[in-house]
C-alpha cells in the first residue's frame, strides 16, 4: 500500500491504527469547561495528533489524527459533526507533519535547533485547527442559535466562540510541549524499527 507515493509496511500501517487508538482514546483525559451558551474542554487529543504528526509524517499522521477524533465524535453523540471533526484533525497534523519534515530535514542540527523546529511546527499545527475550530463553531453556533435580538445572538456567538478558541489554545500549547517531550524521548527507538514514514 501507497501514503503520499510512499510504499508503506504491514508495521507502519499498524502505527498508523494506533496512533489513531491513542488520538481516539486520549480525548476522554478531558475537563469540560462551560463557555457562553456551549461548552469546550480541555484535554489530551491534540497530543497525540502532533506527535502522530511527528513520527508518521503529515499523510499517515493526519490519518491517524483524522481517524482517532472521528471515532471519539461517533462514540460521544458528535456524530453529525465527525466529517468536520476528522478534516479539522487531519489538516493540523498535516500542517505540523509537513513543516515538521521540511525543519528537519538538515543532517547534523544540534538537539536545541531539532526541538525549536519541533516547537514551531507543533504551534503551526495547532494555531490550524484553533482557526478551523473557531470558524466550524461560530457556524455550528450562528445556525443554532435563537438567542433573543440579532445583536444579543452575536454578541453571544462570539463571547463563546472567542472562550473556544482560548481552550483551543491551551490545548495546543499542551500538545506543543507534551508531544516533543514524548518525541524527544522515545522516537529514535521508533525510527530504528523502521515505523517512522
Amino acid at each position: 500500500m501507497k501514503i503520499a507515493g510512499k510504499q508503506i509496511t504491514t508495521r507502519q500501517l499498524t502505527v498508523i491504527g494506533l496512533m489513531a487508538a491513542l488520538c481516539l482514546v486520549s480525548n476522554y483525559f478531558s475537563i469540560p469547561i462551560p463557555i457562553g451558551i456551549d461548552s469546550s474542554r480541555i484535554h489530551l487529543g491534540n497530543v497525540f495528533c502532533i506527535f502522530s504528526a511527528f513520527l508518521l509524517g503529515p499523510v499517515g499522521g493526519g490519518l491517524a489524527a483524522g481517524i482517532g477524533a472521528f471515532f471519539y465524535d461517533i462514540f460521544t453523540g458528535y456524530g453529525a459533526e465527525c466529517i468536520i471533526t476528522f478534516i479539522n484533525k487531519f489538516l493540523m497534523a498535516f500542517v505540523a507533519g509537513w513543516l515538521h519534515q521540511l525543519l528537519t530535514r538538515k543532517e547534523n542540527l544540534s538537539q536545541a535547533s531539532l526541538i525549536v523546529r519541533r516547537v514551531i511546527a507543533a504551534a503551526a499545527g495547532c494555531v490550524t485547527y484553533v482557526v478551523l475550530y473557531m470558524t466550524k463553531s461560530y457556524i455550528t453556533l450562528y445556525l443554532q442559535s435563537n438567542i433573543g435580538e440579532a445583536v444579543d445572538r452575536s454578541a453571544a456567538i462570539w463571547a463563546t466562540v472567542l472562550g473556544k478558541g482560548y481552550t483551543s489554545l491551551v490545548n495546543g500549547l499542551i500538545a506543543v510541549v507534551v508531544a516533543n517531550l514524548i518525541y524527544s524521548t522515545i522516537a529514535g527507538a521508533l525510527k530504528k524499527q523502521h515505523l517512522s514514514l
